[in-house]
């Protein structure tokens, strides 16, 4: 499960087209993509595969799972490291859309996997309708935590924090100034912070 590299012309809206790559990956005689979708940088897929043995067709469609990167390194401009729903993968983004495709199995990794990104999904929706979510703090709310890195700003761990949600705002022709566009960022007055960075 190493990284695979190469160089493609395959550009859309002037990008790699990562996901028409990983797409024609699997379109050959026996196999085609029922359906893709690229969550961030991770490519999931639903891949029919169909054999013949003795006249009896045999039809199967599994989850395909890669992670993919458009950094450029050796005169390659895309690389990929590719897996499917049997292997230990820990990534669960996988769309319901594409899980619906899927046929029944019995291998445990692959059942375990698919649990997986259920139980993922049913975290996201609980984390939307948490009022105390980071994400549906009003703005203006402040939150404090201790840090357990060193930043350039010369913060250091054990250090505590105290950030506040602001909107962004940007420049709306309409009203003749700047106006919110209903996404905000949190900010220690200086610097803006990830929210991962202090979400726990």
């Amino acid at each position: 499960m190493g990284w695979t590299g190469y160089r493609t012309n395959n550009y859309k809206n002037g990008k790699v087209d990562v996901q028409g790559e990983m797409d024609k990956l699997f379109n050959t005689i026996n196999s085609r993509v029922l359906k893709s979708a690229m969550v961030g940088s991770e490519y999931y897929a639903a891949v029919e595969e169909t054999t013949v043995k003795d006249g009896v067709e045999n039809r199967i469609v599994f989850a395909a799972i890669f992670q993919t990167s458009t950094r450029r390194a050796d005169g390659c401009n895309i690389f990929y490291k590719d897996m499917d729903e049997t292997v230990v993968n820990g990534y669960y983004k996988c769309p319901v859309g594409i899980l619906k495709l899927l046929t029944p199995t019995d291998n445990a990794n692959a059942k375990a996997w698919r649990e997986g990104c259920l139980k993922w999904r049913e975290e996201q929706k609980a984390k939307k309708s948490d009022p105390d979510s980071l994400k549906n703090l009003p703005e203006g709310s402040q939150i404090r935590f201790t840090i357990n890195f060193s930043t350039t700003s010369g913060l250091k761990p054990g250090d505590e924090v105290t950030l506040s949600k602001v909107a962004k705002r940007q420049w709306n022709c309409n009203v003749g100034g700047y106006a919110p566009t209903g996404k905000f960022y949190w900010t220690d007055g200086y610097y803006r912070w990830r929210e991962k960075t202090h979400s726990g």
